[in-house]
């Protein structure tokens, strides 16, 4: 589990993300759960607030 969240951050391009405003968790935590798609709704989560 942790070698596929490595390999699926790493899919994560700055520019999808950034700025840091209001909404950055949520598209932190949409490419997250479109990258790890066997991760529950609850993984994601965890894995987007941090």
């Amino acid at each position: 589990m942790l070698m596929a969240f490595v390999r699926g951050s790493v899919t994560v391009a700055f520019h999808e993300v950034a700025p840091a405003d209001d909404g950055l968790l949520g598209r932190v935590r949409s490419k997250l759960a479109a990258v790890m798609l066997r991760l529950s709704t609850a993984g994601v989560d965890a894995l987007a607030w941090r």
